[in-house]
């Protein structure tokens, strides 16, 4: 990939390396990244989590992370209609819906 590069996984994690893919955005080797899969997942016990435990990637300005919402079956997920939205919105330079405060506690 270059410098205009836009990377989509929506399959797993695992195809991604995790600092790769970090240092690559942060650094502008690869212009933007929307990913459905993190490297740290919310459980029951701990339901408020950071995509990675490795990096900052809810810091960076060049990403789009969705947690596993990229499946689609026409009307039955209206869930996905916002994260559709949200990627139609990146591509247009506009304003994302549903943004959430980093600073807020849980």
């Amino acid at each position: 990939m270059n410098t205009e590069g836009i990377l989509i996984n929506i399959s797993r994690g695992e195809v991604l390396h995790e600092s790769d893919l970090y240092h690559s955005l942060k650094s502008g080797s690869i212009a933007f990244a929307a990913i459905d899969t993190w490297f740290n997942y919310p459980s029951k016990d701990t339901p408020a989590v950071f995509p990675s435990k490795k990096h900052e990637y809810h810091l960076l300005d060049n990403l789009v992370l969705s947690p596993h919402r990229a499946g689609f079956v026409e009307g039955s997920f209206p869930h996905l209609d916002d994260a559709i939205e949200n990627l139609n919105r990146c591509y247009l330079n506009q304003e994302l819906i549903n943004k959430i405060s980093l600073t807020d506690k849980y």
